[in-house]
């Protein structure tokens, strides 16, 4: 809030019957107005000293301190403020967002909460509510409040990024969508983008996917994890160079990125070159040890560089922690037969025949292993 326009509101106390403000208000707010935040810090305690009941001099203080990092002491001006004053609007808000910036989710919540009613007036305040629904798991809530705030301020960005984000974590992904794309775009938001990206792809809209991944990385392709999501989103458009090149990039910002490091193996692997597959999925294998993933897909590099026993070690590894899943046990038949071992094969090809039969059967339904 201006410091003019605390100025204009004290004027307007005073005439409704306040004590006259001090001349050390005065003084406090052009020191205010100038940056010199620690001589108008004085200058309202001066004046509350003269006269406690100064609220606009509480709010103003507070506000000094909050933004000269002191946020502790912040919040406690604005708490000590006296009863009458405690519930006034302006002042819940100021101390929300003291709060806020401090990282107090629940006690924001307490403050804002009482003025839910007048935030849609206020993109700002509505915007911060929002996120501490959110953040407190309340999406519902966050829905509520920033639907109603984009009926006043349907440009507002943030807001709409918020919406979609509530959406999404309130299991309305396809509602997120239009929210989210427009946040991106208007913002201009590489993370809003990132996010409608994201979502699209779960919701198997590949070519939306692709559209607002590229045009994230057109904001901004510094943001962690965009390379990673624009080669999920050009793989799955048959774009096989483009996602190369994205898995890449994205492997040049973090040598650890277990997605850019699976899925670019898996391209090779798909494209035959063994040489190249290999080691890049046994270090994805490496940062996720438990990735069933890419267990099996080292166990068809295996298999397809002529190593069936090693494909094998594998793949009954898989079957002992996935037993429902179908491929690995189709795949383990055909190498124990491969390796002349019957028994087991048949033993295999009847686990497949009643997984099928019985319908338990779980097919995952993987890029890599849909193009093979």
């Amino acid at each position: 809030m201006r410091v003019a326009i605390l100025a204009t509101v004290l004027a307007a106390c005073c005439a409704a019957g306040q004590a006259p403000a001090p001349a050390s208000l005065k003084e406090a707010l052009a020191a205010h107005e100038r940056g010199d935040l620690p001589r108008a810090a004085a200058l309202y305690r001066q004046a509350l000293d003269v006269n406690p009941g100064l609220l606009q001099a509480r709010i103003n203080l507070g506000a000094a301190l909050a933004q000269m990092g002191r946020i502790d002491d912040a919040i406690a001006v604005l708490e000590a403020a006296p009863a009458p004053a405690r519930n006034d609007p302006s002042l819940r808000k100021n101390l929300a967002l003291a709060y806020y910036r401090k990282g107090d989710v629940p006690a924001t919540l307490r403050e804002l909460e009482p003025l839910a009613g007048a935030a849609a007036k206020d993109p700002g305040t509505a915007g911060i509510l929002a996120d501490c629904y959110i953040r407190s798991g309340s999406a519902a809530k966050a829905v509520e409040v920033t639907r109603t705030a984009l009926a006043s301020h349907p440009d507002d960005p943030t807001l709409s990024y918020q919406l979609g984000m509530a959406l999404v974590r309130s299991g309305k992904s396809a509602d997120a969508l239009d929210p989210l794309e427009r946040a991106g775009k208007k913002g201009p938001s590489a993370e809003a983008l990132l996010l409608a990206g994201a979502t699209a792809l779960d919701l198997g809209q590949f070519q939306r996917a692709r559209a607002d991944m590229e045009d994230a990385l057109r904001i901004d392709a510094s943001i962690p994890g965009v390379w990673t999501w624009a080669g999920l989103a050009r793989d799955r458009v048959s774009d096989e160079e483009g996602a190369k090149v994205a898995f890449r990039k994205a492997l040049e910002a973090n040598g650890d990125d277990f997605e850019a490091t699976f899925h670019l193996g898996a391209i090779l692997y798909r494209e035959r070159d063994m040489e190249q597959a290999r080691p890049l999925l046994e270090r994805a294998l490496r940062l996720q040890p438990s990735s069933s993933l890419a267990r099996y897909a080292l166990a068809l590099v295996r298999s397809a560089t002529g190593d069936s026993a090693g494909a094998v070690a594998y793949l009954e590894e898989l079957v002992r922690t996935n037993p429902n899943w179908v491929e690995p046990h189709v795949k383990l038949a055909s190498l124990y037969f491969r390796l002349k071992r019957q028994a087991d094969g048949q033993r295999e090809r009847e686990i497949v025949d009643k997984l099928n039969a019985e319908n338990k059967g779980q097919k995952l339904s993987v890029p890599w292993l849909e193009s093979q």
